[in-house]
């Protein structure tokens, strides 16, 4: 298997960050996801990746949905409050 250069490394890792922030975490891993299933699912270590790639897109979207519900829980909050003070 071939092993990649630390400046190969660092550009890879360079380039992931810049699409997660153009695109967002969630959509990253869902294409990611869609990249390895339909090119390398043969694959025994793309397989096990595949597992961590959609465990991890599961995970990110309960944290999605946990903070838009914290989220309008706090814009209630503020609201009542404003009522009340005004």
């Amino acid at each position: 298997m071939k092993t990649l250069s630390q400046l190969e490394q660092k550009t890879n890792s360079v380039f992931l960050k810049e699409i997660i922030l153009d695109y967002g975490i969630d959509s990253t891993l869902n294409e990611l996801i869609d990249l390895v299933e339909l090119n390398h699912s043969n694959h025994p270590d793309c397989t096990i990746a595949l597992a961590y790639l959609i465990k991890a897109s599961q995970h990110i979207r309960i944290i999605s949905h946990r903070e838009k519900v914290q989220s309008k829980k706090n814009c209630l909050i503020f609201d009542s409050v404003e009522v009340s003070n005004g």
